[in-house]
């Protein structure tokens, strides 16, 4: 199981996003998507984490209807903060207010265009693969 501070440290990264006005307000303003990007910045796992991090992909990716179910009953929401883009907005409610896309291994928030087309780059990750790059398993 994860030490107490790795569970502490999301939990509270997890409560301070769902206080941040993109998700209570619905402000996409440039100063809340930088609140917000901020924030999920601070989620990226430690090198510490990343064994726990591995295992939650994991058992994520093989049965997502059910990690979700587990996590929820466990208390356990914070997770998704390890997910990819699509899922965290998803779970926040926020998709259709902001996108996220990856820069340098960083998500970088951005106000979602309003048209019935799908962006270019929508396309290209809407396989749910925008999470951040896994680093390398320390085989130690």
């Amino acid at each position: 199981m994860a030490s107490t501070d790795q569970t502490n440290r999301l939990s509270d990264i997890y409560a301070r996003i769902a206080e941040c006005p993109v998700v209570t307000r619905r402000d996409n303003s440039d100063d809340s998507l930088k609140e917000f990007e901020a924030l999920l910045a601070e989620a990226t796992p430690r090198d510490d984490e990343l064994c726990w991090f591995y295992d939650i992909r994991v058992m994520y990716k093989s049965d997502r209807r059910l990690a979700r179910k587990l996590w929820r009953s466990a208390g356990l929401n914070y997770l998704i903060l390890w997910l990819d883009a699509v899922d965290i907005l998803k779970h926040f409610g926020i998709i259709d207010l902001v996108f996220l896309k990856l820069n340098d291994g960083q998500f970088v928030a951005e106000k979602r265009r309003r048209s019935a087309q799908p962006r270019s780059d929508e396309k290209r990750h809407s396989d749910h693969s925008d999470a951040p790059p896994l680093p390398p398993r320390n085989r130690d």
